[in-house]
């Protein structure tokens, strides 16, 4: 119940161009619960995905100012969801953040920054999963597949890694910088568990 994965102090998680951030989870509980972050929660700086107590899934990134979006799809407690956050900087006003829930897009954010915007990594950089959102928080529930794609995923990788099953992210023609399995059974049920 207050377990979490430290990701190490390397800054290959500290993405400051196009990126793309997926999990899957299977949530037990109504409260705020991290997923994945790279950055300081308390001080805002870097990007973070979690669950909200209204049962949505958001995904925010910090530049000079913060963008959340949050899914309009309903992440109900006891099911499989897989959720994916990303960010696209077009080096202009129009960066977008954007969620997609089962490979679906559910919500963005195009309002963009004036001008260019880089994501800021400042404070203490926590890279955790399953990490406590609020106080101690911490996830209920299963995370699996937690993986981050240093671009822009395709809709077409976006709608195969959202499919009913794990897909096997190495036969991408660019896999994950980082992919966290959480256990690797072909049939994706426990112990493939934070």
């Amino acid at each position: 119940v207050d377990d979490i994965i430290d990701l190490g102090s390397g800054d290959d998680l500290e993405l400051t161009g196009d990126f793309s951030v997926s999990a899957w989870i299977k949530d037990t509980s109504d409260l705020n619960r991290g997923i994945v972050c790279c950055g300081d929660r308390s001080n805002g700086s870097g990007w973070m995905m979690w669950r909200t107590s209204a049962h949505k899934a958001a995904f925010a990134v910090w530049t000079v100012s913060n963008r959340i979006v949050y899914s309009t799809t309903l992440i109900n407690t006891g099911a499989w969801f897989n959720i994916i956050g990303t960010f696209e900087k077009n080096g202009t006003a129009n960066q977008q953040v954007k969620i997609y829930i089962n490979g679906n897009t559910t919500a963005e954010d195009e309002n963009g920054w004036s001008g260019a915007q880089t994501p800021s990594y400042s404070g203490t950089i926590y890279k955790q999963i399953g990490f406590p959102y609020v106080g101690s928080n911490y996830f209920e529930g299963n995370i699996s597949e937690v993986s981050v794609f240093n671009y822009l995923l395709s809709p077409s990788d976006i709608t195969s890694i959202g499919s009913s099953t794990p897909t096997d992210l190495s036969a991408l023609s660019t896999p994950p910088i980082a992919w966290y399995r959480m256990g690797d059974n072909s049939s994706f049920k426990s112990p493939q568990i934070l």
